[in-house]
Formats: C-alpha cells, sequence, structure tokens
C-alpha cells in the first residue's frame, strides 16, 4: 500500500522574504539566491524559509550573549580603572576612552564610535556617550 503524501503547509511570504534575509544575514539577498528562489518550489521556498528563521534565532540568541558579555566587560574595564586609581566610574570610562587614542572626529561620533573600535555591542554605547563628547571639546 503507497504511502499518503501529505500536504506541507506554507508560512513562507513572497513580500517579506528579502526582510528576513536580511534581519538574518545583515544585508540583502543577491541576484544568484532571488534566481533560485524564484526558480523554486512551494515545498523548496518553505524549507529555504525556516532555515532563514532558525538562523535568525540563532543570531538572535548570539547578539543576545554578546551584548550580555560584553557588559561583563564594560563593568570589568571599569573595575580596572578604578583599581589603578580612577575615584568615579566616569573617570574610569574617561581613562579607558583614552587608552584609544582616538581623534577629536572620532569622540565626537559618542559611543557608538568608541564600541565601533573596542568590538563592544553598541547597546553599551550610552556608557561611552557623554565622556567621548567631553573628551572631543576639550580637545584643541
Amino acid at each position: 500500500m503507497a504511502k499518503a503524501k501529505t500536504k506541507m503547509t506554507y508560512t513562507f511570504d513572497e513580500n517579506i522574504v528579502s526582510d528576513l534575509y536580511k534581519e538574518a544575514y545583515n544585508v540583502r539577498p543577491g541576484d544568484g539566491w532571488w534566481s533560485r528562489w524564484h526558480q523554486a518550489t512551494d515545498d523548496t521556498k518553505q524549507l529555504i524559509w525556516d532555515e532563514l528563521m532558525l538562523y535568525l534565532d540563532w543570531e538572535r540568541h548570539e547578539n543576545a550573549r554578546k551584548a550580555a558579555a560584553d557588559a561583563m566587560h564594560v563593568e570589568n574595564l571599569v573595575l580596572k580603572y578604578m583599581n589603578l586609581g580612577a575615584k568615579t566610574r566616569e573617570q574610569a570610562i574617561r581613562w579607558y576612552i583614552q587608552s584609544l587614542d582616538l581623534s577629536k572626529h572620532d569622540l565626537y561620533q559618542g559611543g557608538d564610535y568608541v564600541c565601533y573600535i573596542a568590538n563592544i555591542h553598541y547597546s553599551l554605547a550610552h556608557h561611552f556617550n557623554a565622556v567621548a563628547r567631553q573628551l572631543a571639546e576639550e580637545m584643541l
């Protein structure tokens, strides 16, 4: 007796697959990817969609893990500079930013640029914004 084929449920959306791809990979899909997508059957498109969703979930998990690890790193930097003699958290952050030897232009970009240079998650830029801009203002 032949097995009955089960019908696949389709959840993919032609209108937002590009957005899903960008969310997962931080770039829009290229021509080669689109060519494969347009030639794919609905079953294959669903498999591609499901894979994108899995990767997006993984990417979000990794992003949250990095943010948490980097938050701990920032706190360790503050403690390090306080152990070196900084009297306040702000002074510790100041000393850390000064150790990066950034230009006035770099400092005017604030905490985002500090995070970029130090490979620290951008969600932590607020720790550096005020001090970076203050240092920029103090430069001749």
